[in-house]
């Protein structure tokens, strides 16, 4: 009954283990998808900001043209 019970702690200390290191690394997985995703928003972001400047650009040239004629 002692090796029996031994046995099966044993089996849940390694069970434990298994589960704590598959938690450690979808964590840190999860963490550098989290960091590339950040980047990429940024990147994103910026992009946008250039896009916005641009139109506000020919929206005046566009207005400025109008107002000649």
């Amino acid at each position: 009954m002692i090796l029996k019970d031994r046995f099966k702690r044993d089996q849940n200390n390694e069970s434990s283990k298994k589960s704590r290191a598959n938690r450690k690394r979808k964590f840190q997985q999860m963490k550098e998808e989290s960091d590339s995703l950040e980047v990429e928003n940024r990147k994103l972001e910026r992009k946008i900001m250039q896009i916005n400047d641009m139109i506000k650009k020919y929206q005046r040239k566009l207005n400025e043209s109008f107002h000649k004629k």
